[in-house]
């Protein structure tokens, strides 16, 4: 009876859509049970698969509810496909967001489904790996060195200071006049003695002319007066005499300063060195230099003499009761990054800046081959103290950290970190004060990936 009953209904159309609808909220009541809430799967060739689902269905989001009554209310009017009904029949019917799979039978679904909650039961209960076994540390291959004894000494470096040259002078024109020649320019060497420049000054000639024959002049009157007063002592009274011999001395006088002024006219060198400024050219009128003249204003050229030089250097004052003449200093260059130049202190000012409290220490260095260039600054290192038999180690085997300065040793070929006092550091070697003894191995490469007790392969460093 029962059968007839299902063949009748699906003969009637009405009848047939109750039946798949019913056999679709089986369906969709066996999905929704198994969690599936949130898509719909379906096998519509015409929809495109969504990232992340498989090959025999396509997955979108669950329509809105007032599609599904387009669709049922088409279907009632003879348009669409009973599909579409079954399926919005379902979404009105349902309460909650479910997940149903469209066009497949109820057995087919159900058999989907036990596949699946089978794999997914296989899955979760398949027993995880084992866990890999540790395995030992395999040792790590270092080279150490042993400490030895030494002499070291402390240094201390001094900020940037200019280099100065031994002799400078820029050279003024004692006299006004025009500028007749001048032999040097920018670069060029020149010698003492050398005649650099020449003024052309024609008053001082003719104020020479004219002094030089009063001068003569007075001389002859002077003579006179005196052979009259040897001859007739009662007719010259020696006032007389006296005057003339005044006016004689006054223009002989004149005289000597307008030549001494007209060999100022042309200037020479003070001292061998290197022209290293020109400020006017022939023809030029020069003025006479006065004490607020400037180089702009009246100076003809800048002579250096630098084959020799001069640094000066600011000691403080916790470090000056160790400065005196001779003491070992070395001077570099920021222009010649690893160029050192050594010297010692020529001179210091045995007294302190009140402003600065800071002493002055010259170091002198000679310059034949002109590298140390005037004007170039420069960082000094002074040798303030020296010590000998110190423990020494190379300064690459210390650990310098927030807690501490510490060492690597090896100890029953095990990295054993021991923590150390150093002294005197000259950047090369590193006197140790304590916390290491004379003899004990200790790590110099391989040291910055090791942990203390972390077995070790030791070999000597060459």
């Amino acid at each position: 009876m029962q059968a007839n009953e299902s063949a009748g209904m699906s003969r009637n159309p009405n009848n047939r859509m109750r039946l798949r609808t019913r056999e679709a909220s089986w369906s969709a009541v066996v999905l929704y049970r198994f969690g599936f809430y949130s898509r719909i799967i379906q096998s519509n060739p015409n929809s495109a698969p969504r990232p992340g689902s498989r090959k025999a269905f396509g997955v979108r989001r669950i329509p809105p509810l007032w599609i599904s009554h387009l669709a049922a209310n088409r279907y009632h009017r003879g348009e669409g496909s009973g599909e579409e009904a079954v399926f919005s029949t379902i979404l009105l019917n349902m309460h909650r967001r479910i997940t149903i799979i469209w066009r497949i039978k109820p057995l087919r679904s159900a058999r989907y489904l036990s596949c699946l909650a089978a794999f997914a039961i296989l899955c979760g209960c398949n027993p995880p790996a084992d866990e890999a076994q540790p395995k030992a540390a395999a040792p790590i291959n270092v080279q150490t060195v042993l400490p030895h004894r030494g002499e070291i000494a402390r240094t201390i470096t001094l900020p940037t200071f200019r280099v100065l040259p031994l002799q400078e002078a820029t050279i003024y024109a004692k006299v006004a006049g025009y500028l007749k020649t001048l032999t040097v320019d920018k670069g060029d060497p020149v010698k003492e003695g050398q005649i650099l420049a020449e003024i052309e000054v024609p008053e001082l000639l003719a104020d020479q002319a004219q002094y030089k024959a009063e001068s003569e002049v007075a001389l002859t009157n002077f003579a006179r007066m005196a052979e009259a007063r040897q001859k007739a002592p009662d007719l010259v009274i020696p006032q007389t005499v006296d005057d003339l011999r005044g006016q004689w001395e006054v223009a002989r006088a004149k005289l000597q300063r307008t030549q001494t002024l007209l060999q100022y006219s042309r200037i020479v060198a003070p001292f061998s060195g290197m022209t290293t400024a020109r400020f006017v050219d022939p023809g030029a009128f020069i003025p006479a230099a006065t004490t607020g003249s400037t180089p702009q204003s009246a100076a003809l050229i800048t002579l250096m003499d630098y084959s020799r030089v001069r640094v000066q250097a600011f000691v403080p004052e916790p470090e000056v009761p160790f400065i005196k003449n001779g003491t070992p200093a070395k001077v570099m260059l920021e222009e010649l990054p690893g160029s050192s130049f050594s010297g010692s202190v020529t001179r210091f000012a045995h007294a302190l800046d009140p402003a600065t409290k800071t002493m002055l220490a010259e170091i002198e260095l000679p310059n034949p081959d002109g590298e140390l260039r005037p004007g170039a600054y420069a960082s000094v290192q002074l040798e303030v103290e020296r010590k000998q038999n110190a423990l020494l180690v190379p300064a690459q085997a210390l650990l310098t950290e927030k807690a501490g300065t510490s060492v690597f040793t090896v100890a029953d070929g095990k990295a054993k970190k021991i923590p150390v006092q150093v002294g005197f550091n000259d950047s090369a070697n590193v006197e140790i004060a304590s916390g290491v003894r004379e003899g004990q191995a200790v790590i110099l490469i391989g040291k910055l990936t090791l942990n203390d007790g972390q077995p070790v392969n030791a070999t000597e460093a060459r």
